[in-house]
């Protein structure tokens, strides 16, 4: 499976054009480069937490009968070859250790991981009322050091093979509620971000149909507040709620045609002192086109490609 969740890779490449193309806002905002800042490391830091998502609901469901072993209680380790690591599986304490060890393996889904993620866990996460509790340790993607807690509950009462929904908030990594959960950046810089979000899972096919990940779309809704590598502190809301489409990951190709980025929804980004960023993601289509709207500015863009601003 892609990463779930998506909407950070589109802005490491397309995040820093998004604004900085509007030429009425930089009159306005002497300082666009910092302006865009937040927006961009928001989406940085969400996408990194959606691959922690991602990475536990895969093995989680991949060992899941393993997991739901109710007579004899094992301790087991394997090797996951589609994303490189080793898994113990301890369900006895029911924990679950990811090992990727610092080797040039890359995972099926061409990222590059490294460290540990540690899950403790009351059921597998897709039975109803479950509570998984992630925790990072020297844990590193693609040469971004993630450090946080990713609370999940399962907010279902019964089970439905249709969809489930999921209570997820991200916080500090020793467990401390109050404190943001951070992103080194290879570069040393410092994203700092927590957020509170409900996020409706609707699976087309279910396991172990073969690709039966990659047709599962999303809804998200909530918030969440960070500070970007600039020190500069900043508020994000889901206005209308995100849609996304595992789909858009795997076709068309080449690879290079794919979208990251949700197909519809709308989020509004706030920095200190600065106007308010509205980001409309269209109306469903596996595309990489989005408006984003500043100060009665409208600009047209592509992911990773560029903005037109009228």
């Amino acid at each position: 499976m892609k990463k779930l969740i998506f909407i950070g890779l589109f802005f490491a490449f397309a995040g820093g054009l998004v604004l900085t193309g509007c030429k009425k806002e930089k009159e306005k905002e002497p300082k666009p480069t910092t302006d865009t800042q937040s927006t961009t490391d928001n989406d940085l830091a969400q996408s990194e937490f959606d691959d922690v998502y991602t990475t536990t609901d895969e093995v989680m469901e991949t060992n899941k009968g393993t997991i739901g072993r109710l007579s004899a209680p094992v301790v087991i380790t394997v090797w996951d070859s589609m994303r490189c690591a080793w898994v113990t599986i301890n369900t006895i304490a029911k924990t679950i250790d990811i090992n990727f060890p610092d080797t040039t393996c890359t995972s099926y889904d061409e990222k590059e991981r490294r460290g540990k993620i540690h899950i403790t866990y009351t059921a597998r996460l897709r039975i109803p009322q479950a509570v998984v509790t992630v925790t990072t340790d020297s844990f590193y993607i693609n040469g971004n050091k993630v450090e946080g807690t990713k609370r999940i509950e399962n907010m279902n009462t019964v089970s439905n093979f249709d969809s489930m929904t999921f209570n997820i908030k991200v916080y500090a990594e020793n467990g401390d509620t109050a404190v943001m959960a951070r992103v080194i950046l290879s570069d040393g810089a410092i994203i700092q971000w927590k957020t509170d979000r409900i996020r409706k899972h609707f699976f087309k096919t279910n396991w172990p149909i073969p690709g039966w990940w990659k047709d599962d779309e999303f809804e998200i809704t909530g918030s969440a507040s960070g500070v970007n590598r600039a020190n500069i502190s900043f508020l994000v809301n889901i206005i209308k709620p995100l849609r996304r489409k595992r789909a858009c990951l795997f076709y068309p190709t080449p690879s290079a045609n794919r979208t990251v980025i949700p197909v519809s929804g709308t989020i509004e980004v706030k920095p200190d002192n600065k106007d308010k960023r509205v980001i409309d993601f269209g109306d469903g289509t596996c595309d990489k086109i989005f408006t984003v709207t500043v100060a009665n500015v409208v600009c047209t863009c592509t992911a990773g490609v560029g903005c037109n601003c009228q």
